[in-house]
């Protein structure tokens, strides 16, 4: 019986020492691997869970591969900052709630690469340690959620959201007590926020709802697309006064330019997420199109 109860505690602790975290993305698992973090040394889509729990920091700003997915980042619980300025990522959500000591998170978007910075929500609503949140210049942010669960939201919050103007970005902050935050009473006296050039607003409840970012007359039909895509515009007829029209891959490089035409031709692209950006003496702007 002795030995039968030895042999279990073995085999549970043979599947403890086992557990592993899901890293779908390549470039990430890469990351883990060049930094010493992945101890197995593959790209196999997973990581041992023992190597990432007691990571303090991810440092992907400098990296010099595009990481599109923060998939198993719930797994580096003892996670304090997070740098990704210009990784690429390009998921629908980024929930960080299960890194409870965050401190630092760093994702804003590059510049005048535009689209380099692609996620609609980011969740960081189990983090009393939150003392820094930038994502300036992040083409697709809509929702940052800083409501905390135990409904007393942290104190001494900087925050950066900013954008060019000329994007007309619009940005909900999900908070425990929304006018409080607006007219900075409470714990929110000790927030700073760079909104500039967003109109942003303190919400109890934010809806993601993909509205175009940008608010434009222009739009791009049809989208998804599989070969080319059209610009129907809404107060201008002719088309013409486009003056150029230009995409962008996920990492803000351009991957072709028109003169405005009937038809834009995307076919030789691979499938993907890119951004247009259309110019002409009114106004500039940029809008996401999927080609599969």
């Amino acid at each position: 019986m002795k030995k039968l109860i030895n042999l279990f505690v073995l085999f549970i602790g043979g599947v403890a020492l086992s557990q592993t975290t899901y890293i779908p993305d390549q470039n990430f698992e890469n990351y883990l691997i060049d930094s010493s973090i992945d101890s197995d040394g593959t790209v196999n889509g997973q990581v041992s869970t023992s190597d990432i729990s007691s990571i303090t920091g991810i440092y992907l700003t400098n990296y010099t591969l595009s990481v599109t997915d923060l998939t198993g980042i719930e797994d580096f619980t003892s996670l304090e900052i997070l740098d990704a300025n210009s990784a690429g990522l390009q998921m629908n959500i980024l929930d960080l709630s299960n890194n409870i000591n965050i401190e630092e998170v760093y994702l804003n978007g590059g510049g005048d690469d535009l689209g380099v910075m692609a996620i609609e929500e980011i969740i960081l609503n189990n983090n009393p340690n939150l003392r820094i949140f930038e994502s300036s210049e992040h083409w697709g942010l809509q929702i940052l959620d800083l409501k905390q669960l135990n409904g007393i939201d942290v104190d001494n919050l900087a925050i950066n959201v900013s954008d060019s103007p000329v994007f007309n970005r619009e940005i909900c902050i999900k908070v425990n007590d929304a006018n409080e935050a607006t007219n900075s009473q409470g714990v929110y006296t000790s927030w700073t926020v760079n909104d500039s050039g967003v109109t942003s607003n303190f919400s109890e409840n934010c809806t993601l709802s993909y509205t175009t970012a940008i608010k434009s007359k222009f739009y791009l039909y049809p989208n998804p697309t599989s070969r080319g895509f059209q610009i129907a515009n809404n107060a201008i007829n002719d088309l013409t006064t486009l003056d150029e029209i230009i995409v962008y891959n996920v990492k803000g490089k351009i991957v072709k330019k028109f003169l405005a035409n009937d038809y834009y031709d995307i076919t030789e692209l691979a499938n993907g997420i890119y951004f247009v950006k259309m110019n002409n003496q009114e106004e500039t702007s940029v809008q996401k199109i999927i080609k599969q």
